[in-house]
């Protein structure tokens, strides 16, 4: 399989697909993201059609109607996209091999619950 991140400089899509990877080559002072899940790709190749049918449409009604296509996908579809996941995922190990997704805690601010 070919090495999808090579070119750091073009745009990584997919192989016959019009969906883009995301970018694992950041700056040193970042941390690494996380390889992208099977609905994350699958947002990412329905957000712009929706963004053209629907104007003004809001990110979170963008949100709600991606789910609800996803969840209306019939299986071939969405294990379409759970093997894009799983070959993103398997780029991104070999590229990062010590990566470990450590989540971050809330900050006692964020934590305590503020009167509006």
């Amino acid at each position: 399989m070919q090495n999808l991140y090579q070119q750091p400089n073009v745009p990584r899509m997919l192989p016959d697909t019009d969906v883009r990877l995301p970018s694992f080559a950041l700056p040193c002072d970042q941390e690494t993201t996380r390889p992208p899940n099977a609905f994350i790709l699958y947002r990412r190749a329905k957000q712009p059609g929706i963004l053209t049918r629907h104007q003004g449409i809001t990110n979170n009604e963008v949100s709600k109607e991606i789910g609800r296509m996803w969840h209306e996908e019939p299986a071939e579809i969405r294990m379409k996209f759970q093997k894009m996941a799983d070959a993103a995922k398997q780029e991104h190990m070999k590229k990062y091999p010590e990566y470990r997704y450590r989540p971050r805690r809330p900050q006692e601010s964020k934590r305590r619950i503020q009167p509006r």
